[in-house]
């Protein structure tokens, strides 16, 4: 039963669905019965498993393209080819270009389901290997379902079908089961049946929206059981270690994590990766500071600025990454009619985005950072190195990891309490909350570089100072997009380019970018209301006594 397909502008079919996530087994038994919903007949049960097998290059060469490649085996004996978009969803209703082939069946056991090259000519082959070239696919997970198909009917017409779907899901050596409803138009009068019924199990059934796909879910799924796994084994770092032999050892893992991210940066194709190394250096930033007490000073200092300045480069990039993602997602809310409207803006965007890139790669293409890579690798190759010089006549100062942690994180969490009195009167200004932020990152780096020795338990306070980190982020993301928008409103320029722009305004008169900085003006306050709650949750004294009980087990 396969949906009726809206046409896009580039001539390629879409699947319109909505999606819902169904926590509870018994609201899954209630639909499964049901007779009517939102006013249209639910036919007869059809019930299918399904295996779907993702496929990608290794470098994920598909994904980065916002492509998903499926291979599904049906019951039925059919075994379907499906090439997807991974388009942003609006609320649970999900609009993705989908292209469908319908395999021979001597291709089911066979090598070839992995060679694009052979799969039969048309739109989806084509489409494939225009992405991934010469590079052998692989399988990217396995996900099985028991899928139960009702047509949704009006005075016997189909309008749409509901999927109830038992899924289960295998992915990087872990597995997840979940329950989901989807509601796929198929036929072109069904819209007003898909957005009746979303409604209807949003508001009487009380399911949330499923914003994201079962290949997305699979990926998270792979990603959070390495980290883990990464997390378990730990870096080898010994309570009877010195601090300085603990610095030298998570930042040299630190180091490993940015050279790992540098050619899927430079390439530029996942985002991710760009992500990935400036966190990396972040972190090792972050850790100069934390463990300076520690450290020989005057060596690590050849270091400092180098990693200064690669970080504040791949900032940039980064933060150009992120304001055009946010764009698009804003874009894809408006109405065909105003898709165009921020092409000014967006041609601003290009120009400053091309610069940074610029400078990104010639900063790494520079001697002088290949020089601090090999210079950086090689010092902390060495046992013990950045060990501070001792003094006779110096008072000894507690340098065992067991001594010295504990304290060191209570400081951390003593600085971020410290803004707990104006934050609760409401009256922290919007810098204050950026140095909130940064504050509560080193507060969990401390937290996450000795989480191996820390109990299981600490995984649950690093969760919360993310998510209030998020926050935030989101609250920083927002003030600075409104100042590039103001920017760009009063002279025509990128935001970071006021300082060259001239020095008589010259405003510039565009309701598409007025009316997206008022978007992000009302989400800047939204944000700023719902801090609190988010605050509390690292602020409290549950939060207090949680930590200090994982600090106890040093």
């Amino acid at each position: 039963m396969r949906g009726h397909k809206q046409i896009t502008n580039a001539g390629m079919p879409m699947e319109i669905e909505a999606k819902f996530a169904i926590p509870d087994p018994a609201l899954f038994r209630r639909l499964k019965i049901l007779k009517r919903l939102a006013g249209y007949t639910l036919g007869t049960r059809e019930v299918l498993r399904v295996q779907d097998t993702y496929l990608d290059t290794k470098d994920r060469s598909l994904m980065a393209a916002g492509m998903a490649c499926r291979i599904r085996r049906q019951s039925d004996g059919k075994l379907l080819l499906t090439l997807k978009g991974t388009g942003t969803p609006t609320g649970a209703v999900h609009r993705r270009m989908e292209l469908e082939l319908l395999l021979p069946s001597e291709l089911v056991d066979s090598k070839r389901l992995f060679a694009a090259g052979a799969w039969p000519e048309g739109p989806l082959r084509l489409r494939v290997l225009q992405i991934v070239g010469r590079k052998r696919l692989v399988r990217l997970a396995t996900i099985r379902q028991l899928r139960t198909i009702r047509p949704v009917t009006q005075d016997g017409h189909r309008l749409a079908a509901l999927s109830l779907d038992n899924v289960r899901v295998r992915a990087g050596g872990a597995q997840e089961q979940f329950s989901e409803v989807e509601i796929e138009l198929t036929h072109r009068e069904g819209n007003e049946a898909l957005e009746r019924i979303s409604a209807c199990l949003e508001q009487e059934w009380g399911l949330v929206p499923d914003k994201r796909s079962k290949l997305e879910r699979a990926v998270a799924l792979a990603e959070a059981n390495l980290k883990a796994a990464v997390s378990r084994k730990g870096l080898g770092i010994d309570p009877a270690n010195s601090m300085a032999e603990a610095a030298r050892l998570i930042l040299s893992d630190q180091l490993d994590r940015m050279a790992a991210h540098e050619r899927g940066s430079r390439e530029g194709r996942d985002k991710e990766e760009l992500h990935d190394m400036r966190v990396a250096v972040r972190r090792m930033r972050a850790a100069l500071r934390l463990f300076g007490p520690f450290v020989d000073g005057a060596v690590y200092k050849l270091f400092r600025k180098p990693l200064q300045r690669t970080g504040r480069v791949l900032g940039r990039v980064r933060d150009l990454d992120v304001f055009r993602q946010r764009m698009e997602k804003y874009l894809d809310t408006l109405p065909q009619e105003r898709q165009l409207e921020l092409d000014k803006l967006l041609a601003a965007w290009q120009t400053a985005y091309d610069a940074a890139r610029e400078e990104m790669l010639t900063l790494l293409d520079s001697k002088a950072y290949l020089q601090f890579k090999k210079e950086f690798a090689r010092f902390l190759a060495t046992p013990r190195a950045g060990a501070p010089q001792t003094r006779e006549k110096a008072s000894p100062l507690p340098n065992r990891v067991r001594e010295a942690v504990a304290p060191l994180i209570a400081g951390g969490f003593a600085a971020v309490r410290a803004f707990q009195g104006r934050v609760e009167r409401g009256e922290t200004p919007l810098p204050r909350l950026h140095r909130l932020r940064i504050t509560a990152k080193g507060l969990r780096y401390g937290l996450e570089f000795f989480r191996e020795l820390l109990p299981a338990d600490a995984e649950s306070l690093i969760d919360r100072i993310k998510a209030l980190q998020d926050h935030l982020g989101a609250i920083q993301d927002a003030v600075v997009t409104c100042g590039i928008l103001q920017t760009f409103l009063a002279r025509g320029t990128w935001g970071d380019d006021q300082a060259r722009a001239p020095a008589t305004p010259h405003v510039i008169l565009d309701p598409g970018v007025t009316a997206y900085l008022s978007v992000r003006q009302a989400e800047l306050q939204r944000l700023v209301r719902e801090f609190p709650p988010v605050w509390k949750k690292v602020s409290g004294e549950d939060f207090r006594r949680q930590l200090f009980m994982e600090l106890a087990a040093l």
